[in-house]
């Protein structure tokens, strides 16, 4: 079948500002392939895949296997095409240029038969002058070659003069494409260990034109320094950096004026120098200009915080340049700010460095998790959905999120949300476990990217780091790659006298770290013999890297082993920043069911399920850890082979993922205000491996691919509170700690310790201790000899847990969540069997805060005490205010959220109840029950 689309219109969108207009070539387009059998309708932005899927062509990309059985679009060159008609008056402007600000990936640009752009990197925005091309009807091309066969190629080519680059595949288990070090596009669309394998081909941002007589302003950068004024106060310098194109033949003098708000805050006469930016039919004026403006002392400045440390105030930033009197501007959002990567030395430890960020001079520990695309085709991530996983963070106590450098540079509206949420944002340059090319070409391409990118992230005040790639020095010093000397030689051209050149260049408003993890910028000083360009001055120290990354006592860590007890927190190292370690899980029976089958979601695993697993080992690593803790369902329980086994598996992984990460995470916040062994500790950021998915599959995020919860984002809303009650097993003893992250101390608190048995709500034992608890640090609460305890409340490991609150001792009020010690594995404690029953269901309710969102009161009975009790909403989608908890009362209430309007009949027929009871925890029990 094929569709003619001939669109003769485009959107105009003039500005306010005179001798400026902007048309966008968004909408519908054709796509053929090479030999003409598939033409279909294209959407602007979009891919390839969607644009077959909305044909028809294809079906769901997500659905069973058909990223096998869809690889021949990845092989496949791609034409995209449209025609438009310009309005006259265009032609009466100076300038007009082609904007496209992403094109994905290896593709040319033909307009009315002249080729006028050749794109190579999916991360750079091309722009090119287009005047003498243009007629009143046009034609627009855009011929883009296979990805895959591309990277091939440039393989062969590389090969023929020197060595090849390194790894040139992914492990077979990934179901991937190989070379994908070898073309700037998103890393993980070739697969991942967690991801499938879908190197989309289109126009992935907006194409426009932009005509103009004078000027257009590109980017705005901004930062601001505190200074202390005559009088000894605190002012605010701001230093903004105006980047823009001016048209040929175009005065060269010029005003800028800078505005916050509505207040003029100072203007400068420039002259505006030419650069050597070539394009097709002329030289173009492009350039820069810095200034820096005071704030006045009248303008009372409110400083942009994290979440949890203050309020997150931003500021409009109003640029303005005018040229014979016409006009071009730009807004920004920006926020005062100061960011600073402290690395001191520790005193009394000879071989360490501390490593943990201040913000507007306030120590700050890390809380988060790390980002990966929330699809891995762009075009289908809305604005509700980034809002709803960044929300599901900050919801959970976290205040970092690492955008991890297998990906993409996010949104705008990606970093505008993370500003108004106060999530510092962790900035991975998309580098990621593999050997660059480190030839003249691929460098100058990198360096435009990063120019663009910084230029385009650099105002955000939730940006506070850059790092240059994942895992790449780990590959390194591993030796993966080929002979140490060489390897290192093209590291440091790309990532230090390329990358870190242009961010130095670009602004110094935050940090660079060469790679995570990396031994910072105080490890150990190895390697420094290579030799530096003539052309460079940078010192000793600025050279990366500097031996094995991964040290405990330098930089930030990378944690991954299965072999150990998962849930023991000794399993885990001490560092000075963890910023990844995780535990996979599946996902619920829900959402696999939108990709499979029910018959394909059964345990033992289904042709299906092992097929979806794209970790190495992972099904097997998985099973072993449950090993450690649970009875694996046999016969006897009626689940092998059936949906209803999927989805206790599913259950079980989520509730060992979640205790897993939170022995992790705990042990982490613990050791903030302490040494141990050589030296470690002072560990100030925890960022668990994974906050979202890709697609439904096995993984190690907290949140599944559409939005649920999984167990361990509810575990993270407590282990990341501000204020943490952290016991644990240590040999003979039960340690408690209080975490304080607040700046103000805790005076006068209580901490209650409680005995319970398995089989009684009523507590057999309570020991009170009264603390101070410090302010911005961890405290050693208690110790106690369990045997004292078990013996005088008549208790044992196996028929006894432990319980503990903190609350204020002048009000009762709780001062952070409740929280438990399992004395025992479930597998070995005395669980008694229990019947938890959904009460009743109150709702909806809404508020003029959230009018879109219905709550509902859950009350739940239970006639006994009950471990991981998980409330599954099913089809309704929502999530509940706890879940996966301790139920040792008769009754509890719960939330229930939701966007969909349902009543409290159909959520209490949806509710399915999990839990672990009976002996020996192996009554794994699955109930959707009603009142009596």
């Amino acid at each position: 079948m094929v569709w003619n689309v001939n669109l003769a219109s485009l959107l105009i969108f003039t500005s306010d500002v005179v001798g400026f207009e902007r048309l966008s070539l968004n909408g519908r387009w054709t796509v053929n392939n090479s030999n003409g059998s598939i033409s279909v309708p294209s959407n602007v932005p979009g891919g390839i895949y969607t644009d077959l899927k909305m044909a028809g062509v294809i079906d769901e990309p997500y659905y069973g296997e058909n990223d096998l059985h869809y690889e021949w679009v990845a092989l496949e060159n791609w034409t995209f095409y449209r025609s438009f008609t310009l309005p006259t008056y265009i032609f009466g402007y100076r300038s007009i240029r082609l904007v496209a600000h992403g094109i994905d990936t290896v593709c040319t640009v033909t307009l009315n038969g002249v080729n006028v752009l050749k794109t190579e990197n999916m991360f750079i925005r091309y722009e090119v002058g287009v005047r003498l091309v243009l007629r009143r009807n046009n034609s627009i091309v855009v011929s883009c070659q296979s990805p895959v066969l591309y990277a091939l190629r440039k393989h062969e080519e590389r090969t023929r003069v020197s060595s090849p680059v390194l790894p040139l595949c992914p492990p077979p288990i990934q179901r991937g494409h190989c070379h994908v070090n070898l073309i700037r596009k998103m890393p993980c669309s070739f697969s991942w260990d967690w991801g499938p394998s879908f190197p989309s081909t289109g126009i992935w941002k907006t194409i426009e034109l932009e005509a103009y007589d004078r000027a257009v302003i590109r980017d705005v950068t901004v930062s601001t320094t505190p200074q202390r004024t005559a009088y000894g106060g605190l002012g605010w310098v701001i230093n903004v950096g105006v980047f823009f194109k001016l048209a040929p033949r175009a005065p060269k003098h010029g005003t800028i004026f800078i505005s916050l708000g509505d207040i003029l805050l100072g203007s400068k006469t420039v002259i505006l120098k030419k650069l050597k930016t070539r394009t097709q039919s002329f030289q173009e004026l492009s350039g820069e200009v810095k200034i820096s403006v005071v704030v006045p002392q009248a303008i009372e400045i409110d400083r942009w915080w994290p979440t949890g440390y203050g309020s997150q105030k931003l500021y409009q930033l109003n640029v303005t340049m005018s040229i014979d009197d016409e006009l071009c501007d730009k807004m920004i959002k920006f926020g005062f700010r100061t960011v600073e990567l402290q690395e001191d030395a520790i005193d009394g430890v000879d071989e360490g460095a501390k490593f943990y960020f201040r913000i507007n001079g306030v120590p700050i520990f890390a809380k988060g998790s790390n980002w990966v695309p929330a699809d891995i085709f762009p075009e289908r991530v809305t604005e509700e959905y980034v809002r709803e996983l960044l929300q599901s963070a900050k919801d959970a106590n976290m205040n970092m999120i690492r955008v991890w450098g297998g990906g993409i540079y996010e949104s705008d509206y990606f970093y505008d949300l993370a500003d108004e949420l106060g999530i510092m944002i962790w900035q991975d340059l998309m580098f990621c476990v593999s050997r660059y090319p480190a030839d003249e070409a691929f460098l100058r391409s990198v360096a435009v990217e990063v120019h663009q990118q910084v230029r385009r992230l650099q105002r955000h005040p939730s940006l506070i780091v850059w790092v240059g790639n994942n895992e790449n020095e780990n590959g390194i010093y591993d030796d993966q790659w080929g002979y140490l000397s060489s390897v290192l030689d093209d590291y440091r051209k790309l990532y230090v006298y390329t990358i870190k050149r242009v961010i130095d260049r670009e602004e110094s408003s935050r940090p660079f770290l060469s790679s995570s993890p990396s031994n910072g910028r105080a490890g150990n000083p190895a390697f420094l013999n290579t030799s530096i360009p003539k052309n460079l001055t940078l010192s000793e120290e600025d050279i990366w890297p500097r031996g094995p990354p991964n040290s405990a006592n330098y930089g930030d860590m990378h944690f991954y082993r299965y072999d150990n007890d998962i849930w023991d927190p000794t399993t885990y190292p001490i560092p000075r920043f963890m910023s990844e370690f995780g535990i996979q899980s599946y996902p619920s029976a829900e959402t696999m069911r939108k990709v499979a089958p029910e018959s394909a979601l059964v345990y033992p695993f289904s042709p299906f399920l092992q097929y979806r697993q794209r970790h190495i080992g992972g099904n097997k690593e998985l099973v072993r850890s449950l090993k450690h803790h649970f009875t694996i369902p046999t016969d006897e329980w009626n689940v092998n082979g059936t949906e209803n086994g999927y989805s206790m598996i599913s259950y079980l992984s989520q509730v060992a993922q979640a205790e897993g990460v939170r022995a992790g995470c705990e042990s982490f916040r613990r050791w903030r205000s302490y040494l141990g062994p050589v030296g470690r500790g002072n560990t100030m950021g925890v960022l668990f491996w994974q906050l979202n998915e890709i697609w439904q599959a096995p993984s190690w995020s907290s949140i599944e691919y559409g939005g649920r919860w999984k167990m361990l984002h509810y575990f993270a809303k407590k282990f990341f509170s501000p204020v943490l009650v952290s016991p644990f097993i240590y040999g003979p003893d039960l340690c408690v700690f209080v975490v304080n992250d607040k700046l103000l101390p805790l005076h006068d608190v209580l901490l209650r310790i409680l005995v319970y048995h398995w089989a009684s709500f009523i507590p057999l034992r309570s020991v009170t201790v009264n603390l101070t608890v410090p302010a911005a640090s961890s405290y050693d609460a208690a110790k106690i000899e369990l045997g004292r305890l078990w013996k005088s409340s008549s208790c044992s490991r196996e028929r006894c847990f432990l319980w503990f609150t903190l609350e204020d001792n002048s009000t009762g009020s709780l001062l952070a969540p409740d929280a438990y010690v399992l004395p025992a594995k479930p597998n070995r404690a005395l669980l008694r069997p229990a019947t938890i029953k959904v009460w009743s269901v109150a709702g909806p309710t809404s508020s003029d805060l959230e009018p879109d969102a219905y709550k509902y009161d859950v009350e739940l009975r239970t006639d006994n005490v009950a471990l991981f009790v998980w409330l599954d909403s099913r089809a309704v989608r929502g999530r509940f205010s706890d879940n996966g908890f301790l139920l040792k009362d008769p009754v509890k209430m719960v939330q229930f959220r939701t966007s969909e309007g349902v009543t409290s009949e159909q959520l209490h027929e949806a509710i399915t109840i999990y839990t672990m009871s009976g002996a020996n925890g192996n009554d794994l029990k699955r109930d959707s029950l009603v009142s009596q």
